[in-house]
């Protein structure tokens, strides 16, 4: 009887030991994918662009660049219930 409750202790014991080093490697490995992933899911510029002129509409083949950064008026996509053929001025076309 008592080499069985000897037998119980050490398997919860090793159980216990097993669940600590599993938890412990899969924060490991986390901390590694996470530290190593997010930087290539980063991208910054440095630079500052303010668009007033949306009168070029919308078109799809044009971004700016940090070279051009004036002078743009057009953007990716528009929507058919705003107007933007006033420069400077987008408005709301109420059906």
């Amino acid at each position: 009887m008592f080499r069985q409750k000897l037998i119980i202790k050490k398997f919860n014991q090793f159980n216990y030991l097993r669940k600590t080093i599993l938890i412990v490697i899969s924060f490991i490995i986390a901390l590694v994918i996470f530290t190593q992933i997010k930087p290539l899911l980063i991208q910054a510029v440095t630079h500052t662009f303010i668009q007033t002129d949306w009168s070029g509409g919308a078109d799809t083949n044009s971004t700016a660049t940090e070279d051009n950064l004036s002078n743009w008026t057009k953007f990716y996509s528009g929507d058919t219930s705003i107007s933007y053929t006033t420069p400077g001025e987008i408005k709301l076309i109420l059906n």
